[in-house]
């Protein structure tokens, strides 16, 4: 099961998006891989394709976003309440790969994210310069009609 990939990663700059963190995640099985942020090449200024992790430790981050490569791995069978991150423990290493193949190939698949200003999806997007609908921006604004 695909959770989520939001490959803006810029945290506090333009481009980050609204979602906040973790952006990414995935499940096989009984295992569940998070991801502080997963860049994507070509989208949001993205460099390179991969884990991102956390920029540093604040009351609002996870401490285990920020060790490593910014990624929490939780056996959902023996740890429902994801409390022990087994990401960085050498007997899940392979689960680990195999979580992070698996998510970097939809990653790659992805599109830019929609946002709720210009460009919306990037900037080749195809109405990349629309104006912004006037009934209001915001998923708590409904719409009006146009006319």
């Amino acid at each position: 099961m695909l959770y989520n990939v939001n490959p803006l990663c810029a945290s506090g700059q333009a481009g980050a998006g609204q979602a906040g963190a973790p952006k990414a995640g995935i499940r096989i099985g009984d295992f569940k891989l998070l991801a502080w942020c997963f860049s994507v090449a070509g989208i949001g200024g993205g460099n390179t394709t991969g884990p991102s992790p956390a920029p540093h430790a604040s009351p609002s981050v996870d401490p285990e976003f920020t060790r490593g490569r910014g990624l929490v791995l939780y056996n959902l069978a023996t740890d429902p309440g994801e409390t022990t991150n087994l990401a960085h423990d050498p007997p899940h290493a392979a689960t680990v790969e195999k979580l992070l193949s698996r998510l970097t190939v939809l990653a790659v698949e992805s599109v830019e994210p929609q946002q709720w200003t210009a460009p919306y999806q990037g900037p080749d997007y195809e109405c990349a310069s629309c104006p912004l609908h006037p009934g209001g921006t915001g998923p708590d604004q409904p719409w009006l009609p146009w006319l």
